[in-house]
C-alpha cells in the first residue's frame, strides 16, 4: 500500500490511486462511527418510550429507585428511591434514566394523594418535623 502511495507521487497518471484508497477509508471510517452511534439511539429511544409510572430505574448519577409519576410536559419524573414504608421522593429530568432495571413490570398503584403524601412522610421518618411556619424553614 505504501508502494502504491509512493508510485502515485512519482507517476501522475497513478495518482488516483491514492485518492481512490483514502476515499475508501474514509467510507470505511464512517461506517464503524456511525452505524453504532444510530443503534445506540435507537435502544435509548426505545427505552424511553417503555418508560411508565411503577418501573424501577437506574440514573446516569445512580439513584435507583422506583417511577412514582411522570411530567412529560416539564421532562421530569418523581422517583421513589426509598422503600414503600419510607419513600423518598426525588425529582429528576428524565434524561437522566441511565437503565431500566424491570422492563416489563406492570404499572404500580402510586396514586398522586399517595405521591404528595409519602413525601412528608418521608420527612417525618427521618425524625425531622416539618416547618410549621409559613416561612422558609432553610433561611
Amino acid at each position: 500500500m505504501l508502494n502504491l502511495l509512493c508510485e502515485g507521487t512519482a507517476n501522475s497518471g497513478s495518482s488516483w490511486y491514492m485518492f481512490l484508497i483514502i476515499g475508501v477509508l474514509f467510507v470505511v471510517m464512517m461506517l464503524f462511527t456511525i452505524i453504532p452511534q444510530r443503534k445506540r439511539k435507537k435502544e435509548a429511544q426505545q427505552m424511553m418510550q417503555s418508560v411508565r409510572v411503577g418501573k424501577k430505574i437506574r440514573t446516569i448519577g445512580g439513584f435507583v429507585g422506583e417511577i412514582v409519576s411522570l411530567d412529560s410536559k416539564n421532562g421530569t419524573m418523581e422517583l421513589n428511591v426509598g422503600s414503600k414504608e419510607a419513600p423518598v421522593i426525588v425529582v429528576m429530568d428524565q434524561g437522566a434514566i441511565g437503565v431500566v432495571l424491570n422492563p416489563d413490570a406492570p404499572q404500580a398503584a402510586f396514586s398522586a394523594t399517595t405521591a404528595s403524601s409519602s413525601a412528608s412522610s418521608a420527612v417525618t421518618a427521618l425524625g425531622v418535623a416539618p416547618c410549621s411556619t409559613g416561612a422558609s424553614c432553610f433561611a
